[in-house]
């Protein structure tokens, strides 16, 4: 995730290079601020620039997107750091709650291969 440290030139930059720094499509940029996610400067010609402010939230959404968190949630986190400061709390909670269901999802999965091993007289590694 992208910190406020790594921002400290403190300038705005073009779409190109969100894609580029964050890893996005121009089509999930254009997507993110349609939906409220960012909002961007227009310049000249209607060109789109980023500020300290964008490129903390695009960083954000890259993060958060990357570890799969569903957008619904993402909006969610973003809402509540603006009204309340609490977003990353928020983040925080909902990785936290995608860990242990992956966890336990994972455990089902090794019981099942270790039953289907034991089956078919194989062993498998865990």
């Amino acid at each position: 995730m992208i910190t406020a440290k790594d921002l400290a030139c403190g300038r705005s930059i073009r779409i190109a290079e969100a894609k580029r720094r964050f890893g996005l499509t121009e089509r999930a940029i254009r997507f993110y601020e349609e939906r409220g996610m960012i909002e961007v400067e227009r310049g000249l010609y209607n060109q789109r620039f980023f500020d300290e402010k964008a490129q903390m939230r695009l960083g954000w959404i890259a993060s958060l997107r990357g570890a799969n968190l569903s957008l619904r949630d993402i909006e969610d986190i973003i809402l509540l750091e603006e009204r309340e400061g609490r977003g990353y709390a928020l983040a925080a909670e909902k990785l936290a709650e995608m860990r242990a269901a992956l966890q336990a999802q994972l455990k089902r999965l090794d019981s099942v291969s270790s039953e289907l091993a034991a089956s078919a007289g194989v062993t498998v590694a865990a």
